[in-house]
């Protein structure tokens, strides 16, 4: 019999600004319910992407595969933003997952 094999993947993640401080962020699959993300932002200055906001992924709210979660974050105009699942929310199976990076409306 062979060694086992690992194989990690990462997650869908999906950020979706619904209005002028309300986010929205989905992730597939419906295993990261009840898990941790970020919204992050980007930092010129600095070069690197910076917490704005922790959430909890709802159990609540997954359906069709995905879990949601909805909150609020002031985000200047313009700003980049991101959402991140990290790697400790989807261990073993999971790497960590980014969504794309849009600009704040």
């Amino acid at each position: 019999m062979s060694p086992g094999v690992t194989v990690q993947t990462r997650p869908a993640v999906d950020l979706s600004q619904l209005g002028r401080t309300l986010w929205q962020v989905g992730v597939r699959p419906r295993f990261f319910a009840g898990r941790k993300g970020y919204l992050q932002r980007f930092d010129a200055n600095a070069r690197r992407w910076r917490k704005i906001k922790a959430f909890r992924l709802s159990s609540r709210r997954a359906e069709y595969g995905w879990s949601f979660v909805r909150f609020k974050a002031v985000v200047p105009t313009g700003t980049q933003v991101r959402a991140v699942v990290p790697r400790s929310s989807g261990k073993p199976c999971f790497l960590a997952g980014y969504s794309f990076i849009m600009k704040k409306r």
